[in-house]
């Protein structure tokens, strides 16, 4: 039997990097990226980077292109 899926709970504010990418894709590469970039603020715990999910909301709504024809 398979091990069972890691769920995040929505009232988690909180997030590491692991749920990061699988909350809100596209990977957790991506995601260390933007902190090593300094894109987005974070918290660091001894070896452990936590995003704040209302930063990384602003951060993708602010990564939004529209195109103008």
């Amino acid at each position: 039997m398979p091990a069972p899926c890691h769920q995040v709970s929505p009232a988690k504010r909180l997030l590491s990097v692991k749920e990061s990418g699988q909350i809100y894709g596209p990977s957790t590469w991506y995601w260390r990226e933007r902190i090593w970039a300094v894109d987005l603020t974070f918290i660091k715990t001894g070896q452990k980077y936590l995003l704040d999910r209302m930063d990384i909301e602003d951060y993708l709504q602010n990564q939004k292109v529209t195109h103008h024809n």
